[in-house]
């Protein structure tokens, strides 16, 4: 067996073999490349208690059927974690008007953080009107409308990211990677400055909240076809090995 320095054939095949399936991975999914971090699922059985990694700041939060619901202008942080962009599905639940689902980035306490949500009016069919404020449902976050309104969706991954003083949220709506729409509002110096570090979800009417992640993007999930791809590769790798020893 080949030997240069303590470089064998096998190591190589080994490292041939490990961006090989990095690649063949991206290839499958190209959302992962731009993909945020899955920080909760929601996937545990029901319950009024979020888990230790959530505060619950005002208001309630539950587990109910693997996502996460909400009321009474509801507002939790994320503990350990910070970051200034940060994502999560949304779905409407048609039995509650109004309804929203806000981002929260900035968090110091909750009067001061940024706070993006996404609401079903009164007598609305679902979500359509974005609002960026600055606090809890508090002041505007900077001057001018602070709503804009998009056409009526009834779910979206959305992401919202701060950078300097521009809040900006995008909406994949049908969540294929690729943002429909895209809103930035600027904040005020003094919004900027009365800012935390930390981040978290809002929520009020029962809706339906799922895949808190850390950055912008899909969380996607495997498909079948991918799995069965890379365990044939795995398979071959430890045949390949077993011959170059």
């Amino acid at each position: 067996m080949f030997n240069n320095h303590g470089w064998t054939w096998k190591d190589g095949f080994r490292g041939c073999f490990l961006c090989s399936t990095a690649l063949i991975i991206l290839l499958l999914h190209p959302q992962l490349s731009t993909a945020a971090v899955l920080l909760d699922d929601f996937n545990r059985p029901d319950s009024s208690d979020m888990g230790a990694a959530w505060v619950e700041q005002t208001g309630d939060f539950r587990i109910d059927g693997g996502e996460a619901r909400s009321n009474n202008l509801a507002l939790m942080t994320y503990t350990g974690v910070t970051g200034l962009a940060s994502s999560v599905d949304v779905h409407l639940n048609p039995l509650t008007d109004p309804q929203y689902v806000a981002l929260v980035l900035g968090y110091a306490d909750l009067s001061n953080n940024l706070f993006v949500k996404v609401q079903r009016q009164s007598g609305g069919s679902g979500f359509f009107r974005i609002f960026f404020y600055y606090g809890n449902n508090g002041d505007n976050w900077g001057t001018g409308t602070n709503f804009f309104d998009v056409p009526v969706f009834q779910s979206a991954r959305m992401s919202l990211t701060l950078t300097g003083a521009v809040a900006t949220l995008d909406l994949d709506t049908d969540f294929d990677g690729d943002i429909e729409h895209t809103l930035s509002k600027t904040g005020t110096a003094s919004h900027v400055a009365g800012l935390g570090t930390g981040i978290g979800l809002g929520g009020f009417g029962e809706p339906f909240i799922d895949n808190f992640g850390l950055g912008t993007g899909l969380i996607p999930e495997p498909t079948t076809s991918s799995f069965i791809l890379i365990s044939s590769i795995t398979l071959l790798y430890r045949r390949r090995s077993h011959s170059l020893t």
